[in-house]
């Protein structure tokens, strides 16, 4: 995979990363369904955006504990 892929990646998981901090459902619940949809349609070509993305559901789930 190309860097610029790599770093297109990080640019685009990391405001849904940012969004952790937010705790309303309903913000947790678009931000799920953003990851989800990348994943459905992305996941093969993730590198550098597994960790975000495994980040992201890490804290959402961890904040509805």
């Amino acid at each position: 995979m190309c860097v610029l892929s790599q770093i297109l990646q990080v640019r685009l998981l990391s405001p849904l990363q940012q969004l952790c901090a937010i705790t309303h459902i309903d913000v947790r619940q678009r931000q799920l369904e953003c990851v989800l949809q990348i994943l459905q349609n992305n996941a093969e070509q993730l590198s550098e955006g597994w960790p975000l993305v495994l980040g992201i559901i890490g804290d959402v789930t961890n904040g509805q504990g």
